[in-house]
């Protein structure tokens, strides 16, 4: 016998259950890139107000007191042990400072990392601290079309010219 009155009503409430889970894992997807590209963007304000810090605080301050060392050494008011001493700090500052500039580069490149295809790379491009910190940029294509096209658009919308191109597209013959 058939039923005359089923309406798959089983069937239908699953379908209807799985495309909630779709829904769900879309958003949750969704907001876990974004956490992480607000991660790297806050990454890089920091290490960039870090960087500048440094320099302004720390790094200007150790080169005069290591400069007017020197000069008193050189006069005969100073011991080589004080001139060294004032070496090494500036050497140590400039230490500290060189590891900054290096977090703050390495926080940019995570930064390219955690964007994906059009999720903001174009605001963060239009950030003029960003454009002036980037030293090269690497475009990755899928194809010479894509290729052609992102290196047009780098050049013409953002003024920055790839230093490298990579990806499945330069493998073509």
């Amino acid at each position: 016998p058939r039923p005359l009155f089923n309406r798959n009503q089983g069937g239908v409430a699953r379908a209807e259950a799985e495309l909630r889970q779709a829904t769900n894992l879309v958003l949750v997807t969704e907001a876990g890139v974004r956490l992480e590209v607000q991660q790297a963007i806050n990454a890089v304000a920091i290490n960039r107000e870090r960087v500048e810090y440094i320099q302004r605080e720390h790094l200007t301050n150790a080169r005069e007191s290591r400069d007017i060392v020197e000069a008193s050494y050189r006069l005969g008011a100073a011991d080589l042990i004080d001139f060294l001493d004032a070496q090494r700090a500036f050497r140590d500052t400039l230490r500290t400072y060189n590891r900054a500039l290096y977090e703050q580069r390495v926080s940019l490149f995570e930064l390219g990392d955690g964007i994906l295809g059009t999720y903001g790379v174009e605001a963060i491009l239009k950030c003029a601290d960003i454009r002036g910190a980037l030293t090269s940029l690497v475009l990755s294509a899928n194809d010479p079309v894509a290729a052609w096209g992102g290196v047009k658009l780098l050049r013409e919308k953002f003024s920055i010219e790839p230093s490298v191109v990579t990806g499945p597209s330069t493998d073509n013959q």
